[in-house]
């Protein structure tokens, strides 16, 4: 298959694929929706079928005097034969307007950011998958032939797992002088190219292909985007 083709066919792969996924997305978040109206509207039924809080509750009477006088002075009696604690209302009755409070809560909490951002971090992929590739083909279509030698160099001694990829290293494989290798790599890194230049003992510098560049596309990918 020609190179041009077989790179833009991996990129429409890559776009169906991510496609794709957009779409099942879709199908989640639309689901999630139907399922929290559902549930809305039962917690709405349920609340209207449910009491009203403020009951109200007669007051006891004892049917029998006491026979035994009271001595002591001072002595209060209760002011209601209920509990004193929740004045004189039952206990579950403050139970019941907390779990009252709750479920409204629940029934107008708001579903929709919960399956929003799948998508929008999709969207955001997509969008920067494809300005990454038009930034990476406007830089390598500025190279030289020369510096886009010196690189692919660079970057097929790392495939080969050599560690240590100095100017030294780099002229030998091209029959270049290290200064000619030092004057390349200076020009590629003022055109956005992303080496890294790392110093060794204060003496030896080895260069590498940015690891981030590496994850996004490979020797042959950047080769072929060149060329487009």
């Amino acid at each position: 298959m020609d190179p041009i083709k077989e790179a833009f066919t991996k990129i429409k792969e890559d776009i169906y694929y991510l496609q794709a996924e957009l779409v099942s997305l879709k199908q989640e978040m639309s689901l999630l929706r139907s399922e929290n109206s559902a549930l809305s509207q039962k917690i709405g039924s349920a609340n209207k079928a449910l009491p009203p809080s403020n009951i109200s509750y007669p007051t006891v009477t004892p049917t029998n005097n006491p026979t035994v006088p009271q001595e002591i002075r001072g002595f209060q009696p209760l002011k209601n034969d209920l509990s004193t604690g929740n004045k004189g209302v039952p206990t579950d009755i403050s139970t019941y307007s907390q779990t009252n409070q709750q479920t409204d809560k629940l029934a107008i909490f708001p579903i929709n950011n919960l399956s929003e951002n799948p998508l929008n971090k999709m969207q955001e992929t997509l969008e920067s998958l494809d300005s990454i590739r038009k930034e990476l083909r406007l830089k390598f279509k500025r190279l030289t032939p020369q510096e886009m030698l010196v690189f692919s160099t660079l970057y097929s001694l790392e495939n080969q797992g050599l560690e240590e990829i100095t100017y030294k290293v780099l002229a030998t494989h091209l029959n270049l002088t290290e200064s000619s290798i030092r004057d390349y790599t200076t020009k590629l890194l003022s055109k956005g190219i992303p080496i890294k230049k790392i110093r060794l003992n204060n003496k030896k510098i080895v260069l590498n292909v940015s690891e981030e560049l590496k994850k996004i596309a490979s020797l042959p990918t950047l080769i072929k985007l060149r060329e487009l």
